[in-house]
Formats: structure tokens, C-alpha cells, sequence
């Protein structure tokens, strides 16, 4: 199987797996579906990678996010 896209959209998880933007991941098959990120490639990480700043506001709607779950 090819895994074209793979999202991660919790922040904690971002920063406890050290994953930066333009960091090459692990990806795991998590379920029937959806793939999982599990790390970063540490060795191949470009340099000067920054960690993900979370979004203030829904870049879709400019709606409060929510951070509940």
C-alpha cells in the first residue's frame, strides 16, 4: 500500500514525537484506514526544521478552536 497523505492534528503528540515541518515520518497503519505518524526521521531532518506553531484561530473559518478533546 501507498500512503499518499497522513495528517496529525494533535499538537501534544506533535511535540512528544519531536515532528518538525519538512521532517521525513515514520507511518504506521493505526487501524482498517488511517495512517499514523509514530516519529520523525532524525537523521534525515533538514536544517533549521522549526516545530509546528498551533493555529490561534480555524484556518477554514477564523472560528476559536477546540482544544477539549
Amino acid at each position: 500500500m501507498v500512503v499518499t497523505s497522513a495528517t496529525l492534528h494533535n499538537f501534544g503528540d506533535l511535540v512528544r514525537r519531536d515532528v518538525r515541518v519538512g521532517d521525513t515520518v515514520f507511518v504506521r497503519r493505526a487501524g482498517e484506514v488511517i495512517p499514523e505518524i509514530t516519529g520523525a526521521k532524525l537523521d534525515e531532518r533538514p536544517a533549521g526544521a522549526e516545530a509546528f506553531t498551533p493555529p490561534e484561530f480555524c484556518p477554514r473559518c477564523g472560528g476559536e478552536i477546540d482544544r477539549s478533546q
